[in-house]
């Protein structure tokens, strides 16, 4: 359903956007409501409000249809602000429910139904707010909030975070409030709200983590120092000084990691008398590159609706390189494509979807390297995903294809313990055991033709064994299988 209405909004010249992602930052706003009522999202998220916003238009059936269950009106009249138009005396006085009309071309006729465009009369016998704007005041609303189709219905908790929850009943409507978390009641309060920095990385390189923070405290937030780990040991530290009121974000950037290649970083933000030290912890996994040949290969089978994917291969200037394609394709068909890359270096595979939802539940996708090194398979990869990988020179590559050639490794999968062997092996210096994030787990000097691989401390999954010489790399998979 989403996906024709996806497309009626593009008739209507709606722009494509993609949703705000849940867990975002709500834009604020002050819209004036067809009764002259002013409503500001951030004064209503500070009286600790759940606020539910309703984007529709007066011509969208499935909105209609939706309007017509009056969930959002039983929502306002059981929880809405107490003295608010046909809300009941005993509210739990914790929700604000706003509709939004969010097609500019619209006017008063049409929300009363008074036009032949028009779904019905939109405001006869609804209590809460309607706000009908102007093209130009709506057309910067949808853009601050990725309105790409109708009915988008957010919910915003009093901490100004923002989950699309969809179409549902007044009950399920206010059942999610209890999922947003405790308004503030402490004093002193700072949150690791999220990652801001880059989640990839073509290294060994210099990588700068970037954290949101947020007061979750009642008084202003002057200072705090955030400080990031990786393996226990502190690479980088930043420090905030200002002055955020409870609720207000910051972005703090961070010192530079030199020779970072990948892994998993562990963020810590602490403000002096901090009354809640639990929400000031953030996992943050920046994805390593990937070390293949020069040769990539794509096999897709498309889902019903192909022509929302698109993808690229990009340089580090982010370049789309000779050789890559955004085409048109055919819904639930397979294609491969083969892409030679004639520079190496570092460069990013892209894929987007427009609607937002990937490839599943019918699509496959495998990009891989002509040695079978993958690089992404995920069909579930929703609005779009950047994966770093690394070319090798054209001498290791062809080095590393002779080589492969002869390097045998048993069993495969094993319980942790593996057996490398290869007539040419000692051209190679170490073999390292890396995770999909790209970090280095162990690491073991070649000394003859047979090497003993010891792994049964590491959990189960797919790694790659990372071999290491003067003339370059090559990679094999294995599965550790417990």
């Amino acid at each position: 359903m989403k996906k024709l209405l996806f497309s009626l909004s593009l008739l209507t010249g709606l722009s494509v956007n993609a949703q705000l992602p849940d867990g975002s930052i709500a834009p604020d706003f002050t819209l004036t409501d067809i009764n002259g009522v002013s409503h500001n999202l951030y004064t209503y998220l500070n009286q600790g409000k759940t606020v539910f916003i309703d984007v529709s238009a007066t011509w969208c059936g499935p909105c209609w249809g939706f309007h017509g269950t009056h969930a959002l009106d039983n929502l306002w009249s059981a929880h809405g602000p107490m003295g608010g138009a046909g809300v009941s005396a005993s509210t739990t006085d914790d929700v604000i429910v706003i509709f939004i009309e969010g097609d500019g071309t619209t006017n008063n006729d049409d929300l009363m139904g008074n036009t032949a465009e028009s779904q019905g009369d939109w405001v006869t016998g609804v209590d809460h707010p309607i706000i009908d704007p102007t093209a130009s005041v709506v057309n910067a609303f949808n853009d601050d909030y990725g309105i790409g189709y109708f009915p988008t219905i957010y919910k915003i908790c009093p901490n100004r975070i923002i989950e699309e929850v969809g179409q549902a009943t007044a009950a399920q409507l206010y059942a999610s409030v209890s999922d947003c978390p405790a308004p503030a009641s402490s004093q002193v309060d700072v949150s690791a709200l999220a990652n801001k920095g880059n989640t990839s990385i073509c290294g060994p390189a210099t990588y700068t983590p970037k954290v949101q923070i947020q007061n979750y405290g009642l008084d202003p937030l002057t200072s705090a120092t955030i400080t990031v780990t990786m393996n226990g040991t502190t690479v980088s530290t930043g420090t905030f000084s200002g002055n955020l009121s409870t609720y207000d974000v910051a972005d703090v950037t961070c010192t530079p990691i030199t020779d970072f290649s990948g892994g998993n970083l562990a963020v810590t933000v602490t403000a002096n008398n901090d009354a809640n030290a639990g929400n000031g912890n953030l996992s943050v996994s920046v994805m390593g590159a990937i070390e293949t040949s020069n040769t990539i290969l794509l096999s897709i089978h498309t889902d019903g609706y192909a022509s929302e994917t698109s993808w690229n291969i990009r340089n580090a200037n982010n370049q789309v390189v000779s050789g890559t394609t955004d085409p048109t394709l055919a819904n639930n068909t397979d294609y491969n494509f083969t892409y030679t890359i004639n520079t190496p270096g570092c460069y990013t595979f892209n894929i987007t979807d427009s609607y937002g939802d990937g490839i599943i539940p019918t699509g496959t996708i495998n990009v891989r390297d002509n040695n079978n090194v993958v690089i992404f398979n995920d069909p579930d990869y929703a609005e779009g995903a950047t994966v770093p990988f690394k070319v090798l020179s054209q001498q290791t590559t062809s080095i590393a294809e002779n080589a492969l050639e002869g390097i045998k490794i048993y069993p495969n999968p094993s319980n942790g313990a593996f057996t490398v062997f290869a007539e040419n092996l000692t051209q190679f210096k170490t073999i390292e055991l890396v995770d999909q994030s790209g970090r280095t787990i162990s690491s073991w000097d070649i000394s003859s033709t047979v090497m003993s691989i010891e792994t049964k401390d590491v959990a189960n999954g797919n790694y790659l064994l990372v071999f290491s010489g003067d003339n370059g790399k090559i990679n094999q998979k294995i599965q550790i299988n417990k």
